[in-house]
């Protein structure tokens, strides 16, 4: 059990450490895809195209160590007060509309893309 804990652990912390990576490169990327930048609750937010679908990101003023993120997979309006704090300690959210797919091939190849996006 303790040896589970301590894997999880040092996977978390790799995942992190690649997020860290990927956001610093994000925040360099100039994209042909950008739509427009606007704020969102005071907070810089981006919004782009992958492929046909909506997409945004939304930076923290101070990322957090390790740059974690937040994956929005539906209901991008929901919880927004959980979204806000967690931003305001240094997360990143990302969000790409993959309504009505229910976690099919396709909808898993639009978020595959959006990492390859954020890569």
């Amino acid at each position: 059990m303790k040896s589970s804990k301590i894997l999880f652990l040092i996977l978390s912390l790799l995942l992190v450490q690649h997020v860290n990576l990927l956001a610093q490169d994000l925040s360099n990327k100039q994209s042909n895809e950008l739509v427009k930048k606007s704020l969102w609750k005071g907070f810089e937010r981006i919004d782009f195209k992958i492929g046909d679908k909506n997409a945004y990101i939304i930076f923290p003023d101070k990322a957090q160590s390790g740059n974690p993120w937040i994956w929005r997979a539906r209901f991008p309006g929901w919880h927004t007060d959980a979204d806000s704090i967690l931003i305001s300690e240094g997360f990143h959210l990302v969000h790409i509309n993959t309504a009505n797919q229910f976690g099919s091939p396709k909808a898993v190849k639009l978020w595959d893309d959006m990492y390859a996006h954020v890569t």
